[in-house]
């Protein structure tokens, strides 16, 4: 256990964990706005 490393590796973990939930959140909502526009071009 190192503390200073600690401090380094903690922002990049925190830092992933908020990117991996930002396109958890935006890749659902794409992918459904662009299948209702393959959808509304394709009728």
């Amino acid at each position: 256990y190192d503390p200073a490393g600690y401090d380094i590796i903690t922002p990049h973990l925190l830092l992933l964990m908020a990117v991996t939930a930002v396109l958890l959140a935006i890749v659902p909502v794409a992918a459904a706005a662009a299948l209702a526009e393959a959808e509304a071009e394709s009728s």
